[in-house]
C-alpha cells in the first residue's frame, strides 16, 4: 500500500493501534463487571460446564440477558 504523503504514512500505525488498545477493554471489563455483580446481586451466576467448572465464556451473554430488553436481546446475540 502506498500513502499519499509522509504524514499519512506516519498516521497509519496510530490509527491501526486504536483497536488493539480497545480489545483488552472488550475482553477484561465484562469479566470484572460480572465478578462485582455476582458478589452484590443474585441472578448473575455463570453456567457450569459438564465437568462442573464455571463457564467464563458465557460472561457476555449473561450480561446481555440481564441488561437488555427482550426484543434487543435476540438482536445482540444473533451471529
Amino acid at each position: 500500500m502506498i500513502s499519499r504523503n509522509l504524514n499519512d504514512a506516519r498516521r497509519t500505525p496510530v490509527i491501526a493501534a486504536i483497536p488493539k488498545v480497545l480489545m483488552p477493554a472488550i475482553v477484561i471489563l465484562p469479566g470484572l463487571i460480572i465478578l462485582a455483580l455476582q458478589s452484590q446481586f443474585t441472578g448473575f451466576d455463570l453456567p457450569r460446564t459438564p465437568s462442573g467448572d464455571v463457564d467464563y465464556n458465557m460472561t457476555l451473554p449473561v450480561l446481555l440477558k440481564n441488561y437488555t430488553p427482550a426484543g434487543c436481546w435476540a438482536l445482540a446475540l444473533r451471529p
